[in-house]
């Protein structure tokens, strides 16, 4: 829209000139229109700088158009004023084109954010549970022999009375602090996951490519290191344990929701055994 928007603009005040009666000038204004498109094309890099989407055509334009006039312009019986005419209905029609980018640009950005935030926490920087189930539904059809998928769902335990006693920003902290650890550890572990913030306390781990027998080590190492972590809000240690419970999806699983009721059973079964435990099955 924005480039079909400046070729019509672009034609009538070049129009408005006369100078749009000669071959020569059809073919440069069809060179421009290409040029101006080829730069959309690239609209990643412009989208950062958007005020390279006016020097490129105001550096073209008198490049184009100087050089034409100078060889061909007694065709077009051009006086100085329709010369002065055109020089302005350039500037203004490349101000008019640096304006809209500009509220191109905007735009983006704006719907850049929305779609930020509809896909992620903000506390945590996990995606949310909107993210997890569309996620999840389609790494399930994805799913075959050489193409596992577990998931583990994790719990802080007693979370509840954390916040009770020591106030909801530091039941935040804690949340942040965990969610980081269990980030580094999976990452250094280098299976192929994805985190989720899936509840208040509850977050899923998807893990592609990943059998239940691979997975299982490495957060039962993680869930150990816990045990042994101390955050400092404050000037108040706190200790805190989680609960986990893990699956695999499975030939005779139905659909997403089948897994995933096993794996938050699972979690169930950690939390019924005394908490502080991992159930894998």
């Amino acid at each position: 829209m924005s480039l079909l928007l400046i070729s019509i603009v672009a034609f009538i005040l070049l129009a408005s000139t006369g100078a749009m009666f000669s071959p020569w000038s059809w073919l440069f204004f069809v060179l421009v229109i290409l040029v101006l498109y080829v730069q959309h094309l690239r609209i990643r890099q412009f989208d950062r700088h958007p005020v390279l989407y006016w020097i490129l055509p105001s550096l073209m334009g008198p490049a184009i158009w100087i050089p034409l006039y100078l060889v061909a312009g007694h065709a077009w019986l051009m006086t100085p004023s329709a010369i002065f005419s055109l020089c302005f209905n350039y500037v203004a029609n490349m101000l008019l084109a640096f304006w809209y980018t500009l509220q191109l640009h905007r735009e983006r950005q704006l719907n850049s954010k929305f779609a930020q935030a509809a896909r992620y926490d903000d506390l945590t920087g996990f995606q949310n549970w909107n993210a997890f189930r569309n996620d999840f539904e389609s790494a399930f059809r994805r799913v075959s022999v050489t193409a596992p998928l577990t998931v583990a769902t994790i719990d802080i335990d007693w979370f509840k009375q954390l916040n009770d006693q020591y106030g909801r920003s530091t039941g935040n902290q804690i949340l942040v602090t965990l969610t980081h650890n269990l980030n580094e550890a999976l990452a250094a572990s280098g299976l192929d996951y994805r985190c989720y913030r899936t509840g208040g306390e509850e977050l899923t781990v998807l893990l592609s490519n990943t059998t239940l027998s691979q997975a299982t080590p490495v957060l039962e190492a993680w869930h150990h290191a816990i045990r042994d972590l101390t955050i400092v809000v404050n000037g108040v240690a706190i200790k805190l344990t989680v609960s986990l419970g893990l699956t695999q999806v499975r030939p005779e699983d139905r659909n997403a929701t089948t897994t995933f009721q096993r794996a938050d059973w699972n979690l169930y079964e950690s939390k019924h055994a005394g908490r502080d435990k991992l159930t894998a099955i």
